[in-house]
């Protein structure tokens, strides 16, 4: 199955598909996009979505497990540093709930 053609119902080669993408993006304004980051963004969503390493590198095209977990690896980390400031933040806050008012 095919997501996306050329015009001409042709599947799209990766070279082609890369520039294709590139002009799009121009048009719209956003230089800061690239394929390699929606790939990265994709992984890291799916992921979040619950889905397991094998079905995303299915559906990103990555080779192995290990690449996908590399690709999210970035966003896992920031979000086990914020639930370890969150959990330290109420760690806090019980804390000081506890000591007595003078």
């Amino acid at each position: 199955m095919m997501l996306a053609t050329t015009q001409s119902g042709k599947a799209f080669k990766a070279d082609y598909f890369r520039h294709f993408m590139r002009d799009a993006f121009n048009a719209a304004g956003l230089l800061e996009v690239t394929t390699h980051g929606l790939r990265y963004t994709s992984a890291t969503i799916l992921k979040e979505l619950g889905l397991d390493w094998e079905t995303i590198g299915d559906i990103t095209g990555h080779k192995t497990a290990e690449m996908v977990r590399l690709y999210t690896e970035k966003r896992r980390r920031v979000a086990r540093s914020i639930a370890m400031l969150d959990a330290s933040e109420l760690q806090n806050t019980t804390d000081e709930s506890a000591k007595p008012v003078e």
